[in-house]
């Protein structure tokens, strides 16, 4: 996946609409994060050609006339955002509302390969599955002062 360089102006973006949203006590985030892996399994020549001498071994030469290198990855997205205010009321008590979501996925794929159970007619490719993870967050936190007789100050 090929990933577009941002704009100075997409770039400062987020910058200044967060200096707007704090000058008001309003806050919101994210994050986004699309990313893939590929691991490349390589097979020694010593090891392939004792494979290949063994006569009890199946030999995959038309499927993979190149060599076999099969290729394990995934495909990662992962984002969260958060929004909330906070404040303090009339009577004092401070307050600060929040609420945040978040998921990443994953889906794993294996290519360039085969199950030698199924000999010539094995599938090249397979999804060995994928997981996704979602959580959630509200929060609320009030604070509000208490006159203790005999302290210093009040008890927050």
């Amino acid at each position: 996946m090929k990933y577009k360089k941002p704009s100075f102006l997409q770039s400062i973006t987020p910058i200044i609409f967060l200096v707007v949203m704090l000058s008001i006590n309003v806050f919101i985030f994210g994050d986004l994060s699309l990313d893939g892996s590929n691991q490349i399994v390589l097979i020694l020549s010593g090891a392939l050609a004792a494979i290949i001498a063994n006569p009890n071994c199946f030999v995959f030469n038309q499927v993979f006339p190149g060599g076999f290198t099969p290729s394990f990855g995934g495909d990662v997205m992962d984002f969260a955002i958060a929004a909330g205010i906070k404040g303090t009321t009339k009577g004092g008590t401070m307050y600060d509302v929040s609420l945040s979501i978040g998921e990443n996925t994953a889906d794993y794929y294996i290519e360039n390969t085969l199950n030698g159970s199924l000999g010539p007619k094995s599938p090249t490719s397979f999804n060995p599955g994928s997981y996704i993870q979602l959580e959630k967050n509200f929060n609320v936190d009030l604070v509000t002062q208490v006159n203790v007789e005999g302290w210093a100050s009040d008890l927050n």
